[in-house]
């Protein structure tokens, strides 16, 4: 379970099976939460957080490296982005990710 804030937490079935996860939260930043979210979703590849887009790379000794999408890649983002996956890329298609400074 990931407390996210005060009296609110996510519960989520299936944790080790999902690849792709992202929350945009209005009042509240969750980028603070990427460490403990690539620790609790084991086999995400695509973290999105917020204004934040990342790929998570894992090695086989368990290490895990995070690396944030370019402004232009969250502006200009295609299915490519989202390692080919049509559905991933549909999730995303009409969410703005903010203005983003070139």
């Amino acid at each position: 379970m990931l407390d996210l804030t005060a009296g609110h937490a996510l519960q989520i079935e299936a944790l080790d099976k999902i690849s792709f996860f992202y929350m945009r939260n209005y009042k509240h930043s969750f980028a603070f939460l990427s460490d403990e979210l690539t620790q609790e979703l084991p086999s995400v590849k695509i973290l999105g957080l917020d204004q934040v887009m990342s790929y998570i790379l894992r090695d086989c000794e368990g290490g895990v490296e995070v690396l944030d999408w370019s402004a232009r890649r969250c502006f200009t983002r295609t299915v490519e982005d989202f390692d080919g996956n049509e559905d991933w890329e549909w999730l995303m298609r009409y969410h703005d990710l903010g203005e983003w400074a070139w």
